[in-house]
């Protein structure tokens, strides 16, 4: 009853491209071995796929809705997360895919056309959180790296997010079972203590110099 898309977009830079694959590489294990979600019910797009996975191209990603309409119910829960750069020009959020780029005003409408009633939606790209509003509905829950989409740096909320969800850490109600919301309460903590050192070190260096 627990379906997941995985959306891998363009990296660009090398590192990126490196870093983007493992995130989503890492997450795919995690929901199959350690959450329950069957096999076939994990889709990954990525910039460089593998046997059985897709191309994170706009034709890809919206075949890959089509069949998620088809294959779930109204008491099904679906998982949707993002994975690369996203930009915003002040008019229209986007996330970044293999040639042209879908706006998140089209992923709204590809949600709305799914029949599950719990969509949880988590995109961890940089100026993230303009898919918030139009994203946002009933029965569904919607987790961004960033407030707005000013924030256009590359983040590293994925990388926490991911560790926080076979964190016993992350488990705050100590209840076995580790929600949504407290596995970004814990990546947005482990987010802002990556950027505070990070903000330490060049304040070191720059007194060293």
């Amino acid at each position: 009853s627990k379906f997941a898309v995985i959306i891998s977009g363009i990296g660009g830079e090398e590192a990126y491209q490196k870093q983007f694959a493992k995130w989503s590489s890492d997450l795919r294990h995690v929901l199959t071995d350690r959450l329950g979600f069957a096999e076939d019910h994990v889709t990954l797009l990525c910039e460089k796929p593998g046997d059985g996975d897709l191309k994170a191209t706009a034709a890809e990603v919206r075949k890959a809705f089509t069949t998620l309409k088809t294959a779930t119910q109204p008491d099904h829960s679906v998982f949707i997360f993002f994975i690369g750069h996203g930009t915003f020009d002040n008019k229209e959020a986007k996330f970044n895919l293999v040639g042209p780029d879908i706006a998140a005003a089209e992923y709204a409408q590809l949600i709305r056309a799914l029949p599950a009633r719990r969509i949880v939606v988590v995109n961890t790209s940089s100026a993230s959180g303009e898919f918030i509003k139009p994203l946002s509905g009933a029965g569904r829950v919607v987790v961004t790296a960033t407030r707005s989409g000013m924030e256009q740096n590359a983040t590293r909320f994925a990388e926490y997010f991911i560790a926080a969800l076979t964190n016993a850490e992350a488990d705050t109600d100590k209840n076995g079972r580790i929600s949504v919301l407290e596995a970004y309460d814990y990546a947005a903590k482990l987010t802002a203590q990556f950027y505070e050192e990070q903000k330490r070190l060049a304040t070191e260096h720059s007194l060293l110099d």
